[in-house]
């Protein structure tokens, strides 16, 4: 059996600036103040609503003054926002790297260094090829709910053949003869999701590493793959050491 996990980060910037430049709808400008728009409710008093109309229109003139500003910080939070979230997505990240290890040799390999993502899902369809013809079993964290929609996506994107075999004859579930969800496994049939970490640690296997007291996640891998890939590796390996450990607690067998 083999343990297998893969990494994403974002696309290239200005891949990610353009898409985001198209999409983006930016804020309307106040326009020009009018009184008939302010509400006053059940106010009656001629002084009160005066006052009421003078900050409603004080309130306006800020608007016109500051908007220029609000909308550079709201395009610039937007950005923000957009490229935090950008590894998740098939159409705004990429495979950056895809560790496998051998439950059977305890062998692992990292796949990714100056290997350019169209040929790294190539070699990941592969392995998943030669794993079905010798009913060898590929077994992972959360793989139904992104490893393999992630790659599937990406595959389609970049114009890589994914098997035929990948689906199920009815093409809405993944193959059960060569894939093991160990999340779905722990959820017994139930919809419930749960952190590698957090289940690790519960079973005393240990957990994601932490440095200068921040427990590293997979956010922060692209930024270790492009500054320190040799942290990006550790940590990817211990990954691969907290599934494997994992599918040996929950009784995954080759």
């Amino acid at each position: 059996m083999i343990i297998f996990d893969i990494e994403t980060g974002a696309l290239p910037e200005d891949q990610l600036r353009a898409k985001f430049d198209a999409e983006y709808h930016a804020p309307s400008p106040p326009g020009v103040f009018d009184p008939s728009t302010v509400k006053y409710g059940q106010m009656k008093d001629p002084d009160k609503r005066a006052a009421k109309l003078a900050d409603e229109r004080a309130k306006h003139e800020a608007a016109v003054r500051d908007f220029s500003a609000n909308a550079e910080r709201a395009k610039s939070e937007a950005w923000q926002e957009f490229v935090s979230k950008a590894a998740l997505s098939p159409i705004t990240g990429q495979v950056l790297a895809i560790g496998m290890q051998s439950m059977e040799s305890g062998k692992i390999g990292i796949d990714g260094d100056g290997v350019d993502e169209l040929e790294l899902i190539e070699r990941f369809w592969l392995k998943y090829r030669q794993c079905r013809e010798k009913a060898r079993r590929m077994c992972g964290y959360n793989i139904f709910g992104f490893d393999l929609p992630f790659l599937i996506r990406r595959s389609w994107l970049l114009g890589v053949d994914v098997p035929a075999t990948v689906f199920e004859s009815n093409g809405r579930y993944l193959d059960s003869r060569v894939f093991v969800d160990l999340m779905q496994l722990w959820g017994c049939g139930l919809r419930d999701y749960c952190k590698l970490d957090e289940l690790t640690k519960a079973f005393g296997i240990g957990g994601k590493p932490v440095v200068n007291g921040v427990q590293v996640n997979g956010s922060h891998f692209a930024g270790l793959w492009a500054t320190d890939r040799p942290k990006a590796i550790e940590y990817l390996t211990n990954d691969l050491f907290l599934e494997a450990a994992l599918a040996s607690r929950l009784g995954v067998v080759a």
